[in-house]
């Protein structure tokens, strides 16, 4: 078993229970929406029916909802906090009137994990709140649970100078390319639109830069 401690899920559940959640947006990410606008094609292509997508650390579940609202898609939510977290995420699903059979939230640990893998895996800031000593298992994690051809979708932040603080943890560019460089082509890699930066939640720019990627799985 992976240890616990590093994820910090008491520390997570702690959050919810106190309602600490700055991550929570109030929606869906804004960078998310416009990603799946401009490539709809590449990571859901027409000639293909069904696919199933994997958001870990998914908070209160708004980005599995996002991605259900896609045609022949069942998106999947992965939390490691205690059950509140889950419970929290299952309310907006419901509010959504989504069935079991087009998006899920489940409570498990991420690295002891197993699935088929997935058309499309988005972390929305899941990398940064892991332990930094858990890093290059996230990056064979990522691998293993996206299919050959499929993609990873990172929101990446906050992108800032090293330091010893977190959650949530500096990450950089250079991290990115060491931990996914392998198993991955990154295909691209862009600054927040004005637009797409969060309105809500905690204050962002303190904490570092933002940016999205999208990476192919080799």
């Amino acid at each position: 078993m992976t240890d616990n401690s590093n994820i910090k899920a008491d520390f997570w559940e702690a959050a919810w229970t106190n309602n600490r959640t700055g991550w929570d947006l109030g929606g869906p990410t804004p960078a998310l929406l416009s990603l799946l606008r401009s490539h709809q094609s590449d990571l859901f292509p027409s000639q293909q029916e069904a696919f199933t997508v994997l958001i870990p650390g998914v908070g209160r579940g708004y980005d599995v909802v996002a991605f259900a609202a896609k045609p022949g898609v069942k998106a999947i939510g992965w939390i490691s906090a205690k059950p509140l977290g889950v419970t929290e995420a299952k309310k907006e699903l419901a509010r959504a009137n989504l069935s079991t059979d087009r998006a899920e939230v489940i409570l498990a640990d991420f690295f002891e994990y197993t699935s088929a893998p997935f058309n499309v895996v988005f972390d929305h800031t899941f990398l940064c709140a892991i332990h930094p000593s858990l890093r290059k298992q996230w990056g064979a994690k990522m691998a293993e649970l996206t299919k050959k051809d499929g993609y990873l979708i990172c929101y990446m932040f906050p992108l800032r100078e090293p330091d010893e603080n977190g959650p949530p943890y500096a990450l950089s560019i250079e991290l990115y390319l060491e931990l996914l460089g392998e198993s991955f082509e990154r295909v691209l890699q862009r600054d927040l639109e004005v637009s797409e930066l969060p309105t809500s939640g905690m204050d962002r720019d303190k904490l570092g830069k933002q940016m999205i990627s999208l990476w192919k799985r080799r």
